[in-house]
């Protein structure tokens, strides 16, 4: 690959062509700080390298998670959440680049949860998804583990977890994730419909590593581009970020959601069982709902009926949003799965810009529903970034 090549792909600089092609992509493996994960409520992946330069959109994490339980029995009681996957193990995630914060996904379980079900068509989740550990609730529940079976590891691409990931750019210094572990009702459910989980069963992360892809250009590149990026050369974009809430239960009410961005562009809702228990599953007496983004509702007309006769309405709005104007595909998310899991689209992209330079506010509206009935709201932000490479080091700014 080219000098050229090499800087428009990570949008450095434009250079005229030359005659070294020689690019090598290596992973590099950053175990956790941590000497014993198992149960650890917060787990630190560093990395500190001034010489290399690291692409975060092709590298991942390695999960590896085994069965506890005071015998096989006890093992066999419990599974990891098929809809999150591994990623359903952690409560909250923070990437920082050089000391400085980039993205914070909170409630990342539920997070990765709505993603899976929405963005992903079902061939990657049958593969990649897989790899992940999402997978359909029925295999799931009858696959054998405990005793007689070995830790399983899961490989999850940090782009699924990380907007800023989803975009080629090279980094280099410190490398930093931080991941909260998450309650047990949320990254694992029963064996069986209605059979508890008892207190002694539980899932162990073994291992925690995070796999990044080193970007190693020939020597002549490499020294051209720490030249350039050593002055003061800027890279602008934006990225998708998706953080969740989990509200309190509402009833016929509605609750205030301050969100720390000032561009919205979708949010995703989803009204929850009473006895849930880790797995998505929709509430089938749900009524009317809203959502105000700094005081403007969408839609103008709510959402009713959505227990019953109104599901096909936001059914047809979900469809037009992800699939963006493309019929000749699907989505992830079938008509007769969505009885199961109605999950209810809002496009803001369409609301006036928030200008004020303070924090959006989104304002939840529910009427006609029982009164312990609690929501998971999944909100895609905008974040503006310029990376500036003042030193050999990518200096972050999140806007």
């Amino acid at each position: 690959m080219s000098v050229k090549n090499i800087l428009e792909k990570y949008d450095i600089v434009n250079e005229e062509n030359d005659f070294y092609d020689d690019l090598v992509n290596e992973s590099i493996e950053v175990k956790s700080d941590n000497s014993n994960v198992d149960k650890a409520s917060q787990v630190r992946l560093h990395h500190r390298d001034a010489n290399s330069l690291v692409d975060l959109s092709d590298s991942y994490f390695q999960f590896d998670i085994e069965h506890e339980g005071v015998d096989n029995a006890d093992k066999q009681k419990l599974r990891l959440n098929p809809q999150s996957g591994a990623m359903g193990m952690w409560s909250r995630a923070v990437l920082r680049i050089n000391n400085m914060i980039v993205e914070t996904v909170d409630y990342a379980n539920f997070v990765a949860m709505v993603k899976n079900n929405l963005i992903y068509s079902k061939d990657y989740l049958e593969t990649e998804g897989e790899n992940m550990g999402i997978k359909k609730l029925a295999t799931v529940r009858a696959e054998a583990v405990g005793e007689a079976s070995i830790k399983q590891s899961y490989f999850v691409p940090m782009h699924a977890v990380f907007g800023f990931c989803t975009v080629n750019k090279v980094v280099s210094g410190e490398i930093t994730v931080e991941l909260t572990r998450g309650s047990k009702l949320q990254y694992a459910i029963e064996q069986t419909a209605g059979t508890a989980i008892t207190a002694t069963a539980d899932l162990l992360v073994k291992k925690c590593s995070m796999w990044l892809n080193r970007v190693r250009p020939h020597p002549v590149v490499d020294s051209k581009l720490k030249a350039l990026m050593s002055s003061n050369v800027s890279s602008s974009f934006v990225f998708p970020s998706y953080s969740a809430y989990y509200t309190a239960a509402l009833g016929v009410s509605s609750q205030r959601i301050l969100t720390s961005s000032e561009r919205i562009l979708h949010a995703f809702v989803v009204c929850l069982e009473p006895g849930y228990a880790g797995y998505l599953q929709s509430s089938t007496d749900l009524g009317q709902v809203s959502l105000r983004l700094n005081g403007t509702a969408s839609p103008t007309i709510g959402y009713t009926d959505l227990g019953t006769t109104g599901r096909g309405r936001s059914y047809a709005a979900l469809f037009r949003l992800l699939s963006n104007g493309d019929y000749g595909m699907g989505i992830g998310l079938t008509r007769l799965e969505y009885n199961d899991l109605t999950v209810i689209p809002f496009d803001f992209r369409g609301t006036p810009q928030n200008l004020s330079g303070s924090p959006s506010v989104l304002e939840l509206e529910v009427t006609q529903i029982a009164a312990d009935r609690r929501f998971v709201v999944v909100v895609q932000t905008e974040k503006k970034v310029e990376i500036n490479y003042s030193g050999g080091q990518a200096v972050v700014r999140v806007h």
